[in-house]
C-alpha cells in the first residue's frame, strides 16, 4: 500500500503526532501509475534522503523498507519496537549515491488550504537544489533505472 509514512526510529521519534490525507495517497498511488510507463527496466526503492549534490547532479539516500498494516506491527516487534500506528521503517544499512536524471519525474509534497499535504510536481533541479517542499519529509520512492534516477515521490513523514 502506498500511503503516508509513520517512522519509529531509534532517535525517539515514536509516538510523535503525524497527519495523513486523501491527497497523499493520491499521489502515491499516482506514482503507482507512471510505473506502468516507465521503462521495463525501473525497479522502486524506498528511501530515506541524506543529501544531494546540485554539480555533481547526484542523489544519495539511505535505503530503507516501508511496512503497512498487520506486516507494521510483526516487523516493529522482530526490532523490538512498539507500532503506534499502522506504518514502520526500518532503515537498511546502505546507503547510495546516484545520478539523477534531468527529465525525472519529481513529485513533492505541499499544503493545501486545508493543511494538509497535497501533491506538488517538480523537476529535477528544483530536487537537487532543495526547497522548503524537498525538505519537508526525508521519506521517498525512488524509482531506478540502473544507476540512474528516473523519478522521486515523496512520502508523508511525521
Amino acid at each position: 500500500m502506498w500511503a503516508s509514512a509513520k517512522a519509529y526510529l531509534a532517535d525517539g521519534a515514536a509516538g510523535q503526532a503525524y497527519r495523513r490525507s486523501a491527497a497523499v495517497v493520491a499521489v502515491l498511488a499516482a506514482s503507482l501509475a507512471l510505473a506502468g510507463c516507465l521503462p521495463a527496466t525501473t525497479t522502486r526503492q524506498f528511501g530515506v534522503l541524506v543529501s544531494t549534490d546540485p554539480t555533481a547532479g547526484t542523489v544519495t539516500f539511505r535505503e530503507a523498507t516501508l511496512f503497512t498494516g498487520d506486516e507494521a506491527a510483526i516487523e516493529a516487534a522482530r526490532d523490538g519496537r512498539q507500532v503506534g500506528g499502522p506504518f514502520y521503517v526500518r532503515l537498511g544499512s546502505q546507503t547510495r549515491t546516484l545520478a539523477l536524471a534531468p527529465d525525472a519525474n519529481v513529485v513533492l509534497l505541499g499544503y493545501d488550504s486545508a493543511g494538509d499535504f497535497s501533491p506538488v510536481p517538480a523537476d529535477a533541479a528544483t530536487f537537487l537544489h532543495g526547497s522548503p517542499l524537498r525538505d519537508a519529509t526525508p521519506y521517498y520512492w525512488f524509482d531506478l533505472d540502473g544507476d540512474r534516477i528516473v523519478g522521486v515521490a515523496a512520502v508523508e513523514s511525521p
